[in-house]
């Protein structure tokens, strides 16, 4: 059995992370841009891990129904989805 102070597994060289979470939570990555990034990913079969966080200051019921809208249009299986609700005070 293994421990958890035990050092992670570098990561493969063929993975890459790319952080969008900047960009987007200022605006600067229209909705078209993310589908297109998505249509990408599936042409050249690349898989990815999207990460959503609800609840920000600018959140809406709309755009809570817009992020579940694209990822069910635009991030199949196997890709993975991880979606973080923030709590207010």
């Amino acid at each position: 059995m293994g421990t958890l102070n035990a050092p992670a597994p570098p990561m493969p060289k063929s993975w890459r992370f790319v952080p969008l979470a900047v960009p987007v939570l200022a605006g600067a990555v229209s909705r078209e841009k993310l589908f297109d990034a998505a249509r990408l990913l599936h042409q050249h079969d690349l898989k990815a891990l999207w990460i959503f966080l609800l609840g920000g200051p600018q959140e809406t019921p709309e755009t809570v129904n817009e992020t579940l809208s694209f990822v069910a249009a635009a991030v199949p299986p196997p890709n993975a989805v991880n979606i973080t609700a923030a709590m207010p005070k």
